[in-house]
């Protein structure tokens, strides 16, 4: 667990950086993003369904626009 969290005040802004790769510093330091998440098998197949209706829908709209289906 991470030691006491504050929020960023508008002053501390010019604290946050981006360097040329696209890598995220905070004072000079890098900030640590490359942690994983690992997926249940429920979170999986919620993931899976959400995604596939998702084509779904856009197969289905892309149909309807172009007149076909009905």
């Amino acid at each position: 667990m991470a030691g006491k969290v504050h929020t960023i005040q508008i002053n501390e802004l010019g604290d946050l950086g981006v360097d040329d790769e696209g890598l995220l510093f905070w004072k000079g330091a890098p900030v640590v993003t490359d942690q994983r998440v690992t997926l249940g098998i429920v979170e999986r197949i919620a993931a899976l369904a959400g995604a596939t209706s998702s084509v779904v829908l856009v197969v289905v709209e892309v149909l309807r626009f172009f007149g076909i289906g009905h």
